[in-house]
This record gives C-alpha cells, sequence and structure tokens, in this order.
C-alpha cells in the first residue's frame, strides 16, 4: 500500500468515528487550509491522478471530475464506476458552484439545521442538478477566491470527501 492509500484509508476510518458535528468541524478546518497559492492545469493535473492513484491501488469503482468554471480539467473512470457516478460527481459539483463550499459541508449544515427535508427540501434547488453528499470540494486559493472544483462519486459520501482531500493534501504539502 502506498503511503498516498494508507493516508486515505487511515482518514476514512478517522471520519468514520466521528459524529456528524465533529465532522462538519473538520471539514470547515480543510477548508481553511486546503488552499492554494496559485493554481495551473499542472496541479490540476497532479490532483487528479493522485486520485486515480489511490482508486487504482484501493480498487475503487470512482469517477473523477474536475473543473474550472465550466471547462473539464480532468475526467477519469475506474472500473465499477458508470454514467451514473459522472452525473452524482457533476450534481455535488454544482453544490460547490453554488454556495463555494464542500458539498459535505453544505449536506452536514442542512442536515444538522434541525430543518425537515434536508437540504433538497430546503435549499429549494432542482435534486437532479444538485447534490449535496461528500465527494466535491472547491478549489480555492489562499485569497479565498474558488476557481472551480475537485468532485469524486463511487463511495459513501464522507469517502469520497476524504480520497479528495488526501489527494489535495498530498499535492500541496509535497
Amino acid at each position: 500500500m502506498s503511503n498516498l492509500s494508507q493516508s486515505f484509508v487511515e482518514l476514512c476510518q478517522h471520519f468514520d468515528g466521528l459524529s456528524q458535528p465533529e465532522l462538519l468541524a473538520e471539514v470547515h478546518d480543510q477548508e481553511k487550509n486546503l488552499r492554494f497559492e496559485s493554481l495551473d492545469l499542472d496541479t490540476i493535473w497532479e490532483i487528479g491522478t493522485s486520485i486515480r492513484s489511490i482508486a487504482r491501488t484501493e480498487d475503487l469503482p470512482v469517477a473523477v471530475d474536475i473543473r474550472v468554471g465550466t471547462q473539464t480539467i480532468f475526467h477519469t473512470a475506474l472500473p465499477g464506476a458508470g454514467t451514473t457516478n459522472d452525473c452524482w460527481a457533476r450534481r455535488k459539483g454544482r453544490v460547490v458552484e453554488q454556495y463555494t463550499q464542500s458539498s459535505l459541508r453544505v449536506g452536514l449544515t442542512y442536515e444538522l439545521n434541525d430543518g425537515e427535508g434536508g437540504f433538497d427540501e430546503q435549499s429549494k434547488l432542482p435534486a437532479e442538478d444538485y447534490a449535496a453528499h461528500g465527494g466535491a470540494f472547491p478549489l480555492l486559493l489562499t485569497s479565498g477566491l474558488s476557481l472551480g472544483y475537485v468532485a469524486v462519486s463511487g463511495l459513501a459520501a464522507a469517502h469520497d470527501h476524504a480520497l479528495v482531500v488526501t489527494a489535495l493534501s498530498s499535492v500541496l504539502h509535497k
């Protein structure tokens, strides 16, 4: 198992042991810390290939979508992932575009808000276009500007999120 894969597995185990409020606080901290001074196409490619490398090593059936604005910069699907995963990744990405927060953070915020119906009912956004489930994370600059997103679909919500933040952290801290 590679160090990157090991980091992913450990983060999944860590997330599995957290309550929803604890997970929300941790995700919020990740959004503060996983920011780039600058971001270019080579760095985005490195993020995508890091996710793919973990997914191949761990035999994960995921689709990966990285966009800047309306342009797809990186897209891949591993064995077991299908067009449904592509759609889920895009729907999660739209949540990031709408809120400039990770899709997991948005989903948890709505869930913990004591409102009925969760994100789908409370947000009034069309469910066929938006999914506030873990797996999409904003590509943020240190200035706070969001350039796009990284989205993964195919695993449990927190594990999709863990896959993205493991890759982002690896690229940022190399």
